[in-house]
């Protein structure tokens, strides 16, 4: 059996430099994951990690044992010399530290951030919770299917390139990177059902789409060691994503009563769904 672990990391800092973005963008990461495109990950195997600092963060590194594993880090960073530096809420370490010696790995990171200029970002679908249900995803199976046959490989991409700045999204949706990684990876379309579509192919295409936007960060591919052959999307037929919302739906339909923490985050994503047909 395949095992996954997605590691989901904030640190969005404090005072003056506090950041929203950085707070949303593993909520953001987590619905996509949860969704069929994203690979129909579970709930338990998902981790979001909220201003850790380092030495927390290294040892779930440590122990959480997968056959592939990504890693998210959203929040501050810098450029020292040669390396890249991610901001804990302790010390500042180098984005190679997030690397291990077992897993197949993919590692994103959304950092040295700012603020950007006032503009309209929003993730199509993503915003929708795929909650778990009875059955395996043909979703699922696929994705599973390239983690088990990829070769052994580390990448590590970012946001942008050393010494430019990874602006923050006005509106406090999240990064810009992220947030248009995950659309794009949303929205793509291919001639073949359960296309793979792998992060070096999406990123040209993210660069695109925050140059439409204004955005002139570049994002980039800064490490790679191996052969990654891991999808971060797949072309998913439209009638698996409904069949998904559906039993989404059902799921919460089930719950005894709708908490407030529930019509918060419905309220939530109309707001994003109407921004979303400002474009």
């Amino acid at each position: 059996m395949v095992k996954r672990s997605a590691i989901l990391i904030s640190c969005p800092g404090n005072g003056q430099s506090y950041l929203p973005g950085a707070v949303q963008d593993p909520e953001n990461v987590r619905n996509y994951l949860l969704s069929p495109r994203g690979g129909a990950w579970d709930e338990e195997e998902i981790q979001i990690i909220r201003n850790p600092n380092w030495r927390a963060v290294e040892s779930i590194l440590k122990y959480s044992v997968a056959d592939y594993q990504l890693v998210y880090f959203s929040g501050h960073g810098c450029t020292e010399g040669a390396q890249r530096l991610l901001s804990f809420s302790d010390v500042a370490v180098p984005d190679t530290y997030l690397l291990n010696s077992i897993s197949k790995q993919l590692i994103i990171v959304d950092a040295c951030r700012n603020y950007a200029q006032p503009g309209i970002w929003g993730i199509p679908e993503a915003y929708e919770p795929y909650e778990s249900f009875l059955g395996v995803s043909e979703a699922r199976l696929q994705f599973d299917s390239y983690i088990a046959s990829s070769p052994n490989g580390k990448v590590i991409v970012h946001a942008t390139h050393a010494g430019q700045y990874a602006y923050d999204d006005s509106f406090d949706l999240g990064g810009a990177f992220t947030t248009s990684l995950l659309r794009v990876a949303m929205k793509i379309t291919t001639k073949a059902e359960f296309t793979p579509l792998f992060i070096y192919q999406l990123l040209p295409i993210v660069t695109k789409h925050l140059e439409h936007k204004g955005n002139r960060q570049r994002p980039c591919i800064v490490f790679s060691k191996g052969t990654l052959k891991i999808p971060f999307t797949l072309d998913v037929p439209q009638i698996v994503v409904k069949q998904a919302k559906k039993h989404a739906l059902e799921y919460r339909k089930s719950d005894d009563g709708i908490s407030e923490s529930k019509l918060l985050t419905a309220a939530l994503g109309m707001f994003i769904i109407i921004l979303l047909t400002w474009d």
